[in-house]
């Protein structure tokens, strides 16, 4: 059969909570035949939320949209090679098995608020960042998704699946941030609870001081396409908050999990650990490298998530005490886990330019002349759009 994947990056124009403007900049239609790329005429949607009229969603278990969530200071197509990828796994699983083809995927790849071409904000609440993508969701009314995010990104995936634990089938975390914690075991065990702050307050500030090229190539990047950096501070503020309550909320997540975590990141392993032991049906990979897993390291990130996003057809309910009853053995194997042998070189740390590194701290300042001076003038994608004038 002939197999069409519609791919949607979307930025997201914030008005009120009963109506979001959705631009379609790059609709982008592959066709598998000839494995080109068509990218249609940008355009911009006013919906509403629950509009019948908008619906995407599909009856078909097989037809779930995957939506994918980038990163801080990054955007919506830093997931295009890794849809390829996933595409490219479909067909061939379809030429192979025609009783099992694979009719989906429906992508949704939108960038987060104060990112790319997405709007700034006054409020970078992690809650309201997390809202946004469910406020998407209704206004194309797709009910249940698979949802992979990245670092930022799957700290809110981990947000939305807690919270709305029926509408994600599938999950994979991306070397993401939890909340600071005082006890991995929440015990009053206080040499314990310093060590672990310990661990996150050094891992948190390690990439003020020390960044790959690859990494200082992203923030400049970043600042060049418009990224709001006054989030940082408000961000890492959250994340640098106490919240056992927050630890408490991602055991209500259902779906069936997939953590995937670095070994040189700043991301704290403990955090990592602690995931993995609370939500109840998640497994938890590490890999050698760094934070980027899926951009610097695509053939290793890919062996994890493609089959798990398009081949894990383990009923979550079925699996779910074998899973807890394995957690004990597997936190205490957890240095034992697999790391695949990929040959992989690091890049070399670098010291950060000090404008860049005022950029990301958690006490950031004002930042026009700083950005200017790192990047030269700026030219941003974003550009505003006018509710009353949009089509």
């Amino acid at each position: 059969m002939e197999l069409f994947n519609d791919l949607k990056f979307i930025e997201i124009q914030h008005t009120n909570s009963e109506k979001i403007i959705i631009g379609y900049r790059t609709n982008i239609i592959r066709n598998n035949n000839n494995n080109n790329y068509i990218e249609e005429n940008d355009t911009i949607s006013s919906i509403t939320n629950n509009n019948d009229n908008n619906s995407i969603n599909d009856d078909d278990d097989n037809n779930i949209p995957i939506v994918m969530l980038h990163g801080m200071m990054s955007a919506s197509l830093t997931w295009l090679q890794t849809i390829e990828s996933i595409l490219n796994t479909i067909e061939k699983n379809n030429k192979k098995n025609k009783s099992t083809d694979i009719k989906r995927k429906l992508f949704l790849v939108p960038d987060l608020r104060g990112h790319c071409k997405s709007s700034r904000s006054t409020d970078y609440n992690l809650l309201s960042m997390a809202n946004d993508i469910v406020l998407l969701l209704d206004a194309l009314n797709i009910g249940v998704i698979d949802l992979v995010g990245h670092s930022l990104g799957g700290h809110l995936s981990l947000i939305i699946a807690s919270k709305y634990p029926n509408r994600v089938r599938r999950l994979i975390v991306e070397d993401a941030p939890g909340h600071y914690f005082n006890n991995i075991n929440n015990s009053n065990n206080n040499s314990s609870s310093n060590n672990n702050n310990n661990e996150n307050d050094n891992n948190l500030t390690k990439p003020l001081k020390l960044i790959s090229m690859s990494m200082l190539k992203s923030i400049v990047l970043a600042l060049w396409r418009g990224f709001d950096y006054k989030m940082t501070s408000v961000i890492f503020q959250q994340l640098r908050s106490t919240s056992e309550d927050w630890w408490k909320t991602i055991s209500d997540i259902s779906a069936s999990t997939l953590i995937i975590g670095a070994s040189d990141s700043h991301i704290p392993k403990v955090q990592l650990d602690r995931m993995a032991q609370l939500i109840p049906s998640a497994k938890l990979d590490i890999v050698i490298g760094g934070h980027h897993i899926h951009r610097d390291q695509p053939d290793v990130f890919n062996s994890l998530a493609i089959p798990f996003l398009l081949f894990n057809n383990n009923n979550n309910n079925n699996n779910n005490n074998n899973n807890n009853n394995d957690k004990q053995d597997n936190q205490q194997n957890i240095e034992q886990q697999h790391i695949p042998n990929i040959g992989f070189t690091q890049n070399t740390d670098i010291p950060i330019p000090i404008q860049i590194q005022t950029a990301l701290s958690p006490v950031s300042q004002e930042l026009e002349q700083i950005t200017t001076i790192a990047t030269g003038p700026p030219t941003p994608m974003h550009i505003p759009i006018n509710v009353t004038t949009a089509q």
